[in-house]
């Protein structure tokens, strides 16, 4: 139920009296599985055609889940680099960051000191991870004028090792972005914008393509009020009150970014476009005062191309869903979840839209809409009232998302680069884990909760079967295949920290390294 926790003695009790039989759900499912023979079988997402608001409300604490989510998987992975693991500190931490998942929490559907608190707990996880990470970042480093450069993504960046760091004599700023008044451009892509503050073109540098089919990053605004539960529902009819946030911005450029100020109903939005040198994600960090009541804002990317599905993260995949409306279960699906990121092309050309701390997306009829902020009343009366602040990019790819890189970047956008002080000789460098594929994953490194052994948590990313080696710098005398709960499952061959791996579609990997005794 929704307190949580199982049955009471009294409740028992009363199933007893009743004759009902008590078991174990394993005991069900296996007597289940035998009176199965006839039923049909559903193949692909058991969408559920209910509460698409709750992807959105409350977004502060689901940017702080996020946050938190990510300081502990660096914590455990710099802690097991440096060789002191704080396992009390973390397991507490963890702790934390599970109660506020609890599905009236972080789906947005509590009172207000519910938030109150869970705004609280979590801004303590993050700071408590954080001081885990930085202290574990300067035992591996040492202090000294140099600087290294530590990544904890799966791929390497900027000269940094997939999982790990190296250290330079300085960080370059490498330029090539040049910004006007009403463009700005790198080498891959130039960018547009009129005096709404609206984008007019994004064009294609490398391919010579438009991206955009009309005015882009539109600022939407709909009425919000779902008829059942405020809090937990986004209703269909929130698509026929469309209000584009109008008026004229102040619009300001320099840095290599342009800067945009607006205000709006009862609020106010500073928003900072930018490009980076090299890449094709077109950047926006975004700051609101929300005060709006029952309304949802969204922005909108019409592109230029069409696609009878779109692409979504989810946890350790992605999944496709239609972008048309032609059947009842295409209809339902007009505000879906995801993770960091949607895809919508073919495999010659597509568009993705990252983003940092949301989840409801919208794409449909070649329009690519995030959802960014709600205003429910009930059964808390100030959600999402204030300051906010988020983070989304836009990219368009040659190809595949796959070959195209779509989930480094969604990678890159929620863990950049840590660069510290390090005493280290320029030049040094290491990996902890490194896999020869960019379909597997490395999801994280920690110490084991029962030994001394590190846990490597990887995934396979492309939903393809594949062979991967996975090489290792961290002792590993022997290694196992483990369950989620690191239990032992079989052995498998190391040969001088090298690992040889045959990955199905999506499968999630646990490996357990045991140093020497």
């Amino acid at each position: 139920g929704d307190g949580g926790g199982g049955p009471q003695p009294e409740m028992i009790d009363s199933a007893h009296r009743l004759g009902v039989e008590l078991g174990r759900a394993a005991d069900f499912f296996e007597a289940a599985r035998a009176e199965a023979g006839g039923l049909a079988t559903s193949s692909g997402e058991l969408y559920f055609e209910l509460h698409r608001g709750t992807y959105t409300s409350q977004s502060r604490t689901k940017r702080l889940n996020r946050q938190a989510q990510r300081a502990l998987k660096e914590a455990e992975m710099w802690s097991v680099a440096a060789g002191e693991y704080p396992q009390g500190e973390l397991d507490a931490l963890w702790k934390a960051v599970l109660l506020n998942q609890f599905h009236d929490i972080l789906p947005g559907s509590s009172i207000d000191w519910v938030y109150e608190e869970a705004e609280r707990d979590l801004s303590v996880v993050i700071e408590g991870a954080e001081a885990i990470a930085t202290g574990a970042l300067s035992r591996v480093s040492g202090e000294g004028e140099r600087l290294a450069v530590f990544n904890s993504s799966s791929h390497p960046r900027v000269g940094a090792p997939a999982c790990g760091w190296a250290v330079v004599d300085a960080v370059h700023d490498p330029g090539g972005v040049t910004v006007t008044e009403r463009s700005m451009s790198n080498e891959l892509l130039r960018v547009e914008w009129d005096d709404r503050g609206w984008l007019t073109s994004i064009w294609d540098r490398q391919l010579g393509r438009e991206v955009l089919s009309g005015p882009g990053n539109v600022l939407e605004l709909h009425d919000d009020n779902p008829r059942r539960w405020d809090a937990w529902d986004l209703d269909i009819e929130h698509r026929d009150t469309l209000i584009e946030v109008a008026g004229r911005p102040e619009i300001t450029v320099g840095r290599g970014a342009a800067e945009m100020t607006r205000a709006f109903g009862s609020s106010r939005l500073r928003q900072t476009m930018w490009l980076e040198a090299g890449s094709r994600v077109l950047h926006f960090k975004t700051e609101v005062d929300w005060r709006e009541r029952h309304q949802i804002l969204k922005v909108a990317f019409p592109v230029a191309l069409t696609a009878e599905d779109a692409t979504y993260e989810i946890q350790f995949g992605h999944i496709k869903r239609p972008t048309h409306m032609d059947t009842p279960q295409a209809r339902a699906m007009f505000e879906v979840c995801a993770q960091r990121w949607a895809d919508l092309g073919d495999d010659v050309y597509g568009v993705t839209l990252l983003n940092d701390c949301k989840h409801g997306y919208d794409v449909h009829d070649s329009v690519m809409r995030l959802s960014l902020l709600r205003a429910p009343t009930h059964p808390d009366p100030t959600a999402d009232q204030g300051h906010h602040e988020f983070r989304y990019g836009l990219m368009p790819h040659q190809g595949d998302f796959r070959e195209a890189g779509v989930i480094e970047a969604a990678e890159e956008l929620n863990a950049p680069l840590r660069v510290v002080r390090s005493n280290l000789p320029v030049g040094t460098s290491r990996s902890l884990v490194e896999v020869d594929t960019r379909q597997v994953v490395v999801e994280a490194i920690k110490r084991a909760e029962d030994s001394d052994a590190a846990i490597v948590r990887l995934y396979e990313a492309w939903g393809r079967p594949c062979s991967a080696r996975v090489r290792t710098t961290l002792p590993a005398e022997r290694v196992f295949y483990c369950d989620l709960l690191e239990r032992d499952l079989e052995a498998i061959l190391v040969r001088e920290g090298e690992i040889q791996l045959e990955v199905r579609p999506f499968q999630v990997l646990t490996l357990k390294l045991e140093p020497p005794i």
